[in-house]
């Protein structure tokens, strides 16, 4: 058997002992061994390898427990603005793009106006360049968008123009700024011409090829269209990448539509749970919070309709009936506060269920509310490299105070609240090494003050807790005996 030797690494996760190792040694593509350099040097024979890590990490492979796949994919393919910082480059940007682009609707994505100096773009931008042409150009956290004169008149908005009670319009005396929020946006999305079927599973293999280049072995997709399961289907029945695990969420107003239904819709991927919202977005400003926005008064942010209504927790209680998995976005303190009465009423219905059930985002949580979590079994599902882009907007809408109590992973994690790191993409992108190398101290300068967690804990968090959550079949450790799969990295 040729060995292969590694010394002299950072081996994170041997055994699921998230300590660190400083050797492993690997044969027949298996793990053999972990432990220190000298004994793993005793394997060594004149058919081994001896690889010298020079203090590279090594870790499982990674899991994204929440993105967009098919619309990641499909983020590819658009206008990106995440790095325009000025009106004349947006514009320039936009108009090149337009010339290439031969579908009816521009779309854009990922701008905020963190790189406008505070300034949200508004239609007069879009109209200068594109008057005739629908355009429709996503906020980096696809609750918000900016639509020039001509998508707006083709979804019907105008001055007398009402709004779902969970969406909002921009109006300023009494005009449109081009700005609509939440379920305003959804509405407007119905007008979009819908991808075809090969261009969405064109889409989705980008997205798989994506996540593989950053060491990620599967993901959880938080469907926003319940059509796509087809593309889903189309992608097994082509066996595409089927060592790549997909685990779905589908909307949560879904859930009797599955009562009889497989939900394993080929060996890598299958349905296990439900998603709903209880809010909106801190960067839109309909994130709900106890307490009002700094600049706004009135505003306490937007609970869903869904909530609201209680079709929420009537759906939640099913899917807890059916064994599925129920995933509730929340942002804003109150959000959070509200999705943990629904899981404790859940739990109620159904004292005898064991499924951790999950928080989406969770990024603002009252102190009193983070043992519930754990006392639950409800798991944070958290996005740390957002808050490289939220700090501003935080600070800003919420105050210096409630920045430093922010994304609290490090308090999650002393409460023994298990923590599944992901990304949102196409929110951000896919590379889960800005995450953890954020939320391990890295980026101090950008953001200041934030409650840093270790590596190890950080590694944990991209491998064996979201694995567990969202494949539990899946043995995501180094463990000896396994296939010898894991990634190598730098921060």
């Amino acid at each position: 058997m040729k060995k292969e030797i590694y010394i002299n690494g950072r081996i994170i996760g041997a055994e699921g002992d998230f300590s660190q190792k400083e050797a492993m040694v690997t044969g027949d593509g298996k793990f053999l061994f972990f432990g220190k350099n000298e004994e793993a040097e005793k394997f060594a024979d004149e058919s081994s390898s001896i690889i010298n890590l020079n203090g590279k990490f090594v870790a499982p492979k990674f899991y994204d427990a929440h993105l967009h796949l098919i619309e990641g994919g499909l983020s590819l393919e658009r206008l990106d603005l995440s790095n325009v910082r000025s009106k004349k480059e947006f514009q320039e940007k936009l108009y090149c793009f337009s010339k290439k682009n031969e579908d009816d609707w521009i779309i854009g994505m990922n701008w905020t106006e963190k790189n406008f100096r505070g300034e949200v773009p508004e239609k007069s931008w879009v109209d200068k360049v594109l008057p005739d042409r629908p355009v429709i150009l996503y906020r980096m956290d696809l609750h918000t968008a900016l639509l020039n004169s001509r998508a707006l008149e083709i979804a019907g908005i105008d001055e007398n123009f009402r709004p779902p009670d969970d969406g909002k319009i921009e109006r300023i005396e009494g005009e449109t700024t081009g700005i609509v929020k939440d379920a305003a946006l959804f509405y407007v999305n119905k007008f979009i011409p819908e991808p075809s079927l090969n261009r969405k599973l064109s889409a989705l293999k980008k997205g798989i090829e994506e996540a593989e280049k950053f060491g990620l072995a599967g993901v959880q997709e938080m469907l926003f269209d319940i059509r796509n399961l087809e593309v889903y289907k189309k992608l097994c029945e082509e066996r595409f990448r089927d060592n790549f695990h997909i685990s779905i969420s589908i909307p949560i107003e879904k859930v009797n539509d599955f009562a009889d239904k497989d939900l394993r819709l080929c060996n890598n991927v299958k349905i296990v749970g439900v998603k709903g919202f209880a809010d909106g977005s801190l960067g839109a400003k309909t994130a709900w919070f106890f307490k009002p926005y700094k600049d706004d008064s009135g505003n306490f942010g937007l609970q869903t309709g869904a909530l609201k209504s209680g079709s929420l927790l009537k759906n939640a209680i099913i899917a807890d009936k059916m064994g599925l998995q129920i995933s509730i976005h929340a942002i804003g303190d109150r959000a959070v506060n509200e999705a943990l009465n629904i899981y404790e009423k859940v739990r109620d219905e159904n004292p005898d269920s064991s499924i951790a059930h999950r928080i989406e985002h969770a990024q603002h949580v009252l102190p009193e509310d983070i043992k519930r979590f754990r006392e639950l079994n409800i798991t944070a599902s958290m996005q740390p490299y957002h808050l490289y882009y939220d700090k501003t907007q935080i600070v800003k809408l919420r105050g210096e105070e409630e920045f430093e109590n922010s994304f609290p992973v490090k308090k999650f994690i002393e409460q023994n609240v298990t923590v599944a790191f992901g990304t949102d993409f196409p929110v951000v992108g896919l590379n889960p090494l800005k995450g953890i190398k954020l939320i391990t101290g890295g980026y101090k300068e950008e953001i200041g003050n934030v409650g840093s967690i270790t590596i190890e804990e950080a590694v944990k968090c991209y491998s064996e807790n979201p694995a567990k959550t969202m494949v539990p079949d899946i043995d995501a450790k180094l463990k000896i005996g396994n296939k010898a799969e894991f990634i190598e990295f730098v921060l």
